[in-house]
């Protein structure tokens, strides 16, 4: 994945030095990557995160949401790599069933059936139907496979971001809980404050 390192890079970059927005772009393989640098001249594949707020508040949002970035790539990444696993697999079958046939036509075509007959004829064309059709039953298991991985990977992308949805709420609502503590606690400070210059100010009151 070509903007996994660009990820451990920010991760280890001090926040006064990261580029305030991060690319979430999407490849042409349909994998979803985050970069520095729109990966796509087409604005609908390519999605502008503004990270500025959270460097300027210093809530640690940003460093939050670059770890879920990796998080992400890290679940694609291993689909991807599960995916080619299949292809690479089933396609060192295909060469042998290929090469199988190739060899058989060639056979085919270079005997003379006027000297052995036509049931040999009849055998080559009869093992050349067999390893076709034994390719084409593999095309089908491997199209099978792959679509059945290919819903796997749907559902853990699917899990990935609804974990980081849950995660961005906790930090939202944490974040909201924190504001109203500061704020309850600056207006108790100014309730205080404004009790003690009115009782230096009038201090008979205190007396009552």
């Amino acid at each position: 994945m070509r903007a996994f390192p660009i990820l451990l890079i920010l991760l280890a970059t001090p926040a006064s030095l990261m580029a305030q927005t991060v690319y979430k772009c999407t490849e042409a393989s349909g994998t979803i990557v985050y970069s520095q640098q729109p990966c796509s001249a087409d604005p609908a594949k390519v999605e502008a995160i503004d990270t500025t707020p959270a460097q300027m508040t210093g809530t640690g949002g940003f460093i939050a949401e670059q770890g879920e970035f990796a998080q992400m790539n890290e679940v694609r990444r291993n689909c991807d790599a599960r995916m080619q696993s299949i292809r690479d697999r089933y396609a060192g079958q295909a060469r042998r069933l290929s090469d199988e046939i190739d060899s058989l036509n060639k056979r085919s075509a270079s005997t003379d059936y006027r000297l052995i007959g036509s049931t040999y004829q009849l055998e080559l064309k009869s093992q050349i139907a067999r390893v076709t059709d034994e390719r084409s039953e593999l095309k089908a298991a491997e199209a099978q496979e792959l679509s059945a991985e290919q819903e796997r990977c749907k559902i853990a992308v699917k899990a990935e971001e609804e974990r980081q949805r849950a995660a961005q709420t906790a930090r939202e609502e944490a974040k909201r809980i924190a504001e109203k503590a500061a704020a309850d606690k600056a207006a108790e400070d100014q309730r205080r404050a404004d009790a003690a210059a009115k009782l230096k100010d009038n201090p008979a009151d205190g007396q009552k």
